[in-house]
């Protein structure tokens, strides 16, 4: 498996589950170096760690070739690295909101646009492959304070829809998108947190929850659990149905998805007969 984001987090996680295993694992990280404990731990034949800057289409390409050096064929590419933003829209700059889907969104979408490449001519014909997309509970319900982080993961959602569609089937490739709620990970310890704008200091609203949150409140499920569903979507033990899943992970996750669904219901039946005849 190539893993993104490797360093922390889901992506951490995840390797180490697979590396206990017994798993050949290509991990990138911005900095390798973070990594180190596991590259003392497990022989290079199973472990193979690399720089990389999801940004950089130049970097994602020349991850791949090593990945492939190293392992030949590529099954799953785990497509998880990202970052946080916790602002109101007013407070923060644009030049930090473009960074951040420059990195959640075109990020992916470059390391996206290698492993199908990888899936389709790499791999011997029809062994396909499985893309694992990091989403977010947010395309559920987006909180306050974190309005461009969801877009990012809005954005990512609907590419991978898409993007499925383009499959063709004999090719084999599975894209599974996922969707986990709050979790015990080091993601807000890497947000960038604006100061308030002071239109919005309210202590009692929804976004200052957030805030504290963002600012080291402790809470979420095991992501070592999280990481367990995943493994058994991405190894086949849970059979894929379709080209294409969206699958909520999490108690929390699922909890926001039936909510979403309710509301969607509603909207139906309120402004469907708006629509009849149009």
């Amino acid at each position: 498996m190539v893993v993104t984001g490797a360093s922390s987090g889901f992506g951490r996680s995840m390797t180490e589950l697979l590396l206990k295993k017994g798993d050949n694992v290509f991990a990138t990280a911005r900095d390798p170096s973070t990594l180190a404990d596991l590259t003392t731990t497990y022989p290079a034949k199973q472990l193979v760690t690399a720089a990389l800057d999801v940004t950089s289409a130049t970097a994602i390409t020349t991850a791949f070739a090593q990945a492939k050096s190293s392992f030949g064929q590529i099954d799953v590419v785990f497509n998880n690295a990202g970052q946080n933003l916790v602002g109101e829209v007013e407070a923060v700059p644009d030049e930090m909101a473009r960074k951040l889907m420059e990195i959640n969104f075109w990020g992916a979408v470059g390391v996206s646009r290698e492993a199908i490449k990888t899936f389709r001519e790499v791999n011997p014909a029809g062994a396909g492959g499985v893309l694992l997309q990091m989403s977010s509970a947010a395309t559920s319900y987006s909180a306050a304070g974190m309005s461009y982080y969801a877009a990012s993961k809005w954005a990512i959602e609907g590419f991978s829809e898409s993007l499925s569609r383009e499959m063709d089937p004999k090719w084999n490739i599975k894209i599974i998108t996922l969707e986990p709620g709050w979790f015990k990970t080091d993601i807000f310890k890497n947000t960038s947190v604006m100061p308030s704008h002071p239109a919005y200091n309210d202590p009692a609203s929804a976004l200052m929850q957030v805030r504290g949150i963002a600012n080291g409140v402790e809470g979420g499920a095991s992501v070592e659990s999280a990481n367990a569903l995943i493994y058994k979507l991405a190894s086949g033990e849970v059979e894929v149905q379709k080209e294409h899943m969206t699958v909520p992970v999490g108690e929390q996750a699922f909890w926001l998805a039936k909510k979403k669904l309710e509301a969607l219901k509603m909207m139906v039946e309120i402004y469907e007969p708006l629509s009849a005849g149009i």
